[in-house]
């Protein structure tokens, strides 16, 4: 059994899930730069032969209260399910972020995979663009793109705030 972490930080823990003595399941911890410092836990169980991945559960950070963190957080979700798959987590919280489903039919893969700067031990600072076009109360018109960039392509990004949170309510790639 092996997985590398870029940085070698990381855990992992061994689990005798019906208490027999034998270990059954593997479980590694991440949350370094490789990960973009969010908690990954992979669990591997044993099938009689081998650890093979069975599932594994994010630590999500809590739902942004700012409109361009909204956005951020989501382009991070996206990276997470390309990287290390889709889950109940990642799919529960995408609901909560757009408030339609042709959203997520746009295709942000630049973006996602370009959020960050090229220096990923700074992990906060964004490699985006934002400006913002109409402010209201309760909506936000933006556009988005990426810094230092050779792509002209913006992106046009409505949220609206609807139940204390803000919500993408429109992506349009221009």
């Amino acid at each position: 059994f092996s997985e590398a972490s870029p940085t070698g930080a990381g855990a992992y823990g061994l689990v005798d899930n019906n208490k027999d003595g034998s270990y059954d399941e593997i479980v590694s911890y991440r949350s370094d730069y490789g990960v973009r410092y969010n908690s990954i836990e992979t669990h591997y169980k044993w099938n009689g032969k081998d650890f093979s991945e069975s599932h594994i559960v994010y630590d999500l950070r809590d739902y942004p209260t700012e409109p361009q963190s909204v956005i951020e957080h989501y382009l991070d979700i996206l990276w997470l399910e390309k990287y290390y798959g889709k889950n109940h987590q990642t799919e529960n919280r995408i609901k909560e972020i757009v408030s339609n489903e042709e959203i997520k039919k746009v295709d942000l893969t630049e973006y996602a995979e370009n959020l960050y700067s090229e220096s990923l031990t700074i992990i906060d600072e964004s490699n985006l663009e934002f400006e913002i076009k109409k402010l209201q109360t309760n909506y936000v018109e933006m556009t988005v793109s990426l810094k230092n960039s050779t792509s002209k392509n913006k992106l046009i990004i409505e949220l609206k705030k609807n139940g204390g949170k803000w919500r993408i309510d429109d992506i349009e790639v221009t």
